[in-house]
């Protein structure tokens, strides 16, 4: 572990729903990772909107009057794992290495062994290409359980051939595609219906938990969230029965650039293309409204991430998940 010392001076302190804050958090985001920028709107919506049901705090460090880094400790929404807490510092590159993120997260450790509900283990990451960030977490004990491939498509580049005869044959079958919004205009249960499918889908994707929460109050979040796309989410139908999804979302911080949301098939119905027709139609889709990159992510062994190099994604540098156990769970 570093035994570089705490700046002098330097002044951690809670998040202010501020302009200033919130500039100053989506500034030091996008310095260190300029590529797959923030948005202020987008972090605004998120921190207004969060649930009470889960602990969250966000920090701010100061030094000699600037913020220099910005820190986020909480009860994941997405886990159901009790105890566990994702920890993210981000320092300024200029002012890292100067012992400010070893100060905020032993700030963050005094902070969550005071709360009531006790961490069990820590959650965290970092980039494979800032590989100091990396150390940061194995010097304090994290180790890798996962690992995110991020790929990109250039949508001009696609090529729709090779997959002509597959869409034809899923075009020619009983199942049929519809927008959300299509969806949601003729059931006024759209999207209850359309929640209960995705906890069915989230319980196959590769997680570092023992199981993933996909709760009606998150859906119904994104679906009201500033980069939610008309038209972009796709659900496939065998007769009134939700059979496969995918989607798109706008990237707030970069025009032009869209990220892509589950794309998920039932398991009665894999095999049959329904995955690969899809995400066809998404891109095709993103391309007529001037997209120039599609963005996703996928488990380095999910086979969708085979799915995506086939359509045309090109890896980037992936997203490493670390996890640092604290304690043993005592049931009953």
């Amino acid at each position: 572990m570093s035994d570089v010392k705490s700046p002098e001076g330097l002044t951690i302190r809670p998040f202010d729903d501020t302009d200033r804050d919130y500039d100053a958090s989506v500034a030091i985001l996008n310095a260190i990772w300029p590529d797959e920028p923030t948005s202020v709107e987008g972090m605004r919506y998120s921190n207004r909107t969060r649930s009470g049901r889960h602990f969250f705090q966000r920090l701010m460090a100061e030094l000699g009057g600037k913020i220099v880094a910005t820190a986020i400790y909480r009860e994941p929404e997405w886990a159901n794992e009790p105890g566990m807490y994702g920890v993210q510092i981000r320092v300024l590159p200029e002012y890292q290495r100067r012992g400010i993120g070893t100060a905020i997260y032993d700030h963050i450790v005094e902070r969550l062994n005071e709360l009531e509900r006790k961490p069990l283990s820590l959650v965290s990451d970092s980039r494979e290409d800032q590989p100091h960030a990396t150390k940061f977490l194995t010097d304090r004990g994290f180790e890798q359980k996962q690992r995110q491939q991020v790929s990109r498509l250039d949508v001009a580049s696609f090529d729709a051939a090779p997959f002509a005869g597959l869409v034809a044959r899923f075009e020619e079958s009983d199942i049929t595609v519809k927008t959300f919004e299509e969806y949601e205009a003729e059931d006024p249960d759209a999207r209850r219906k359309a929640h209960e499918k995705y906890v069915e889908f989230f319980e196959d994707v590769p997680i570092f938990v023992d199981r993933m929460e996909f709760t009606y109050d998150v859906f119904e979040r994104e679906l009201n969230a500033p980069n939610r796309l008309p038209g972009a989410i796709l659900l496939a139908f065998d007769g009134d029965e939700i059979v496969a999804a995918t989607s798109l979302w706008k990237r707030l911080a970069d025009p032009g650039s869209l990220g892509t949301g589950l794309t998920a098939v039932a398991r009665p119905h894999r095999r049959r293309g329904i995955a690969a027709a899809l995400k066809v139609r998404s891109i095709e889709f993103a391309r007529d409204i001037g997209t120039r990159v599609i963005q996703t992510d996928n488990e380095e062994n999910n086979p969708m991430y085979d799915l995506n190099v086939r359509l045309g994604f090109k890896p980037v540098p992936a997203w490493l998940i670390f996890i640092k156990k604290l304690g043993e769970r005592v049931e009953g």
